[in-house]
């Protein structure tokens, strides 16, 4: 008759291998959830860049305005009406124009706020909106104040919207 001889390792192999795999897993899930992080991380970057470049360009753009004759300013404004968008020519490129409070510029209202479009996807693409301070439009069309507010997307329910704000006071 043959003993059979009981082992004490018996399952070894077994446990062996559920251990190891258990402790690729979870480097594996690590490695996936920092890149995750490192993605979200970097789409925010991109995000805030072109917020702020869209301030910038908004700043710009209202400071360029603000170097040209006073009846040119206020002949190019008075052609939008409240609510509609129009083609601008800001230095040398063309912007789409939108102002928000439906007004051109007068001797009676020295303030003006728009929304300058960066590219055609209106909303869902980059913005900024201006808010130009003048002292007084009769006697000097120079800004006071401007602020640029830089928006990488300009639909505000868009919960990866992030803005950028520049201003200038002199």
């Amino acid at each position: 008759m043959i003993k059979k001889i009981k082992s004490k390792n018996k399952g070894f192999a077994i446990l062996f291998a559920v251990l190891i795999s258990s402790l690729l897993l979870a480097v594996g899930f690590s490695v996936y959830n920092i890149s995750v992080k490192e993605l979200v991380i970097s789409n925010f970057e991109a995000g805030s860049r072109q917020a702020m470049y869209s301030a910038q360009s908004g700043m710009e753009c209202a400071l360029y305005w603000g170097s040209l004759p006073l009846s040119q300013i206020k002949d190019s404004f008075p052609q939008i009406s409240a609510g509609s968008s129009k083609d601008f020519t800001c230095g040398q490129g063309v912007m789409g124009i939108k102002l928000l409070d439906g007004s051109a510029p007068s001797y009676t209202k020295p303030n003006i706020s728009f929304l300058m479009y960066l590219s055609p996807a209106g909303d869902s693409g980059p913005c900024a909106q201006v808010f130009v301070t003048l002292s007084d439009i009769s006697t000097s069309s120079t800004p006071k104040k401007i602020t640029s507010r830089g928006y990488n997307i300009c639909n505000a329910d868009n919960t990866r919207r992030v803005e950028r704000v520049f201003e200038s006071v002199w």
